[in-house]
């Protein structure tokens, strides 16, 4: 896609910031919105697109990656993993390298990692089954 942005075959389209950041700074493409519920840091004067241009206010599409370890994994490693985690994930260079690459840092619980599973499937497993898509 953004070959094709780039290049003008399309006009727009939906990329992670990540893709985008470097092309957007080099003046070759223009961040029109964001899909997440706040701005994004890197770039806070492009709007959430929540509640414009007929999308819902509660409108969200966002990418995210998590650290999960397999199913019986002893509590104990967890909760340790998890402090491990969150204490690198605060470390203020490790925040600005990542969001100079488009990524914006948030850790977090292993309660709060299962919501946020259990909701975007939900949310997009009603998009699957609306749009009818297949293997």
């Amino acid at each position: 896609m953004t070959t094709s942005i780039i290049g003008g075959e399309i006009d727009a389209g939906f990329m992670a910031p990540s893709a985008a950041m470097g092309h957007v700074e080099a003046g070759k493409m223009r961040m029109l919105g964001v899909t997440s519920t706040e701005p994004f840091a890197q770039v806070p004067d492009v709007p959430v697109m929540a509640g414009q241009a007929g999308l819902p206010d509660d409108f969200r599409a966002e990418l995210w990656n998590a650290f999960i370890a397999p199913a019986g994994t002893d509590p104990a490693v967890i909760e340790r993993l998890n402090t491990e985690i969150n204490t690198i994930l605060k470390d203020e260079a490790l925040q600005g390298k990542l969001l100079a690459i488009g990524w914006q840092v948030q850790g977090g619980t292993p309660q709060v990692l299962a919501d946020r599973i259990t909701t975007d499937t939900a949310l997009w497993g009603k998009v699957i089954d609306k749009v009818g898509t297949q293997n």
